[in-house]
């Protein structure tokens, strides 16, 4: 840890790590998935990629999205469009 007073503060337990993401997914439809949860300061997701990292303002919002039921990114089939 560092002693630098002007270091950026984090609060741990902020994270989600989601995966099993459709190459077709994007990033506007993830952070509107998961901003049900909770106040989200950023989406880490490259479109294409199977994995993202969703930040928090606070940690309940992460519990909250890791207990409910799994997800499906816009709410039509294969080929569509979100």
């Amino acid at each position: 840890g560092s002693n630098d007073p002007n270091a950026p503060r984090y609060t741990t337990g902020c994270i989600l790590h989601v995966t099993g993401i459709p190459a077709s997914t994007k990033s506007a439809s993830l952070r509107s998935l998961f901003e049900k949860f909770g106040l989200i300061r950023f989406v880490e997701f490259t479109e294409g990629n199977d994995a993202a990292f969703v930040r928090y303002r606070e940690p309940a919002p992460v519990a909250a999205a890791t207990a409910a039921p799994a997800m499906t990114v816009g709410n039509s089939g294969p080929g569509s469009r979100p």
